[in-house]
């Protein structure tokens, strides 16, 4: 990690400029802001984690320095506690929400150079599972210690939009900071939830 942070820290990689076909590696984690929380659940936001491999096609859209890439985005998201629902009157039941998604689109660096701002927009599916979480969650009254049960994968299609914040660690290291909006069944109910992401990207020159 130190060898790559010294390496090149004399300028920006070519003035913020790409080359046609290289490569990019992220790995990121960060706080997962569920739409589908119930009113009753812990308030505390869940986690995602995930990796992209991005592709630089070359081109400066408005500039040299504006790099537009094409991405490829598979993550995995968790909310903990994310709502108690009550059944028969009596019985409450609490479940945490859990999904995995995979989408593709764009990047494009609309402030490029060693210290920049990237817009993103992005394409795919989620994949979205409810698991009844026992007593042993902490806030569900009555049911049997350590036992869970899952419904099905509800499969629906998502966009993903937003915005990263990156800065060149050396010529094969950037810090990423992101935020992003992503919209389940964006043609229907259209379920809103945020994330905000830190991430380490490998160049591959």
């Amino acid at each position: 990690m130190l060898l790559l942070v010294l390496c090149g820290t004399a300028a920006a990689p070519a003035a913020g400029q790409s080359n046609i076909g290289t490569l990019r590696f992220e790995a990121y984690g960060g706080a997962f802001f569920d739409d589908l929380r119930n009113e009753r659940g812990s308030g505390n936001p869940g986690w995602i984690g995930g990796v992209r491999l991005g592709l630089e096609t070359g081109y400066g859209l408005l500039g040299p320095e504006r790099n537009v890439r094409l991405v490829l985005d598979a993550a995995r998201a968790e909310t903990d506690e994310a709502g108690v629902v009550t059944v028969q009157d009596s019985i409450d039941i609490g479940f945490r929400n859990e999904y995995w998604l995979l989408t593709g689109g764009v990047e494009w660096d609309v402030v490029g150079g060693w210290t920049g701002l990237t817009l993103e927009a992005r394409g795919g599916g989620a994949w979205h599972q409810a698991v009844v979480v026992a007593a042993d969650s902490g806030f569900v009254p009555g049911g049997t210690p350590g036992t869970t049960s899952a419904a099905e994968y509800d499969v629906e299609p998502a966009l993903v939009v937003g915005v990263s914040a990156f800065h060149h660690l050396s010529w094969l290291l950037q810090l990423r900071a992101r935020v992003e909006d992503v919209i389940v069944d964006p043609f229907g109910e259209a379920r809103h939830s945020q994330t905000l992401e830190l991430g380490l990207r490998l160049v591959f020159e």
